[in-house]
C-alpha cells in the first residue's frame, strides 16, 4: 500500500471514493454495526480515511480507534469528528507485518 497515494488523495477523498455508508440503502451495514454495538466494547476502524464511519461507531461503542496510513486523512478525520470525544486516532501502516494494533 502506497502511503504517498493516500496522502495525495486525502484532500479530495470524498469526491473520488465511493461512499459505502451513504449507499447502504437497505441498512445492512448499519444493522451489523448495531448488532455488535456495546457501551463496553471498542471498535477499530482500520483505514478510516476521512472518518465517514466514525460517527456511527462513536455512537454505538464505548471507544473507537481510528487508524489510517495517511497522516492527512487522520487530520481530516479529526476535523470532521471533533465533537466525538471517544475516538482516538493513529497513523499506522497495517499492511506491514511488523505493525500490530495499538492496545
Amino acid at each position: 500500500m502506497k502511503r504517498s497515494y493516500w496522502e495525495k488523495t486525502a484532500s479530495h477523498y470524498e469526491d473520488e471514493i465511493f461512499d459505502v455508508l451513504q449507499n447502504d440503502k437497505k441498512g445492512i451495514i448499519r444493522s451489523a454495526i448495531q448488532k455488535y454495538a456495546s457501551n463496553k466494547k471498542t471498535a477499530i476502524d482500520i483505514g478510516c480515511a476521512v472518518g465517514k464511519w466514525l460517527p456511527i461507531l462513536s455512537k454505538n461503542f464505548k471507544k473507537v480507534m481510528a487508524i489510517d496510513i495517511s497522516a492527512e486523512n487522520i487530520k481530516i478525520a479529526k476535523k470532521n469528528n471533533k465533537k466525538y470525544k471517544n475516538i482516538s486516532y493513529q497513523r499506522l501502516d497495517m499492511s506491514s507485518a511488523d505493525n500490530e494494533l495499538p492496545r
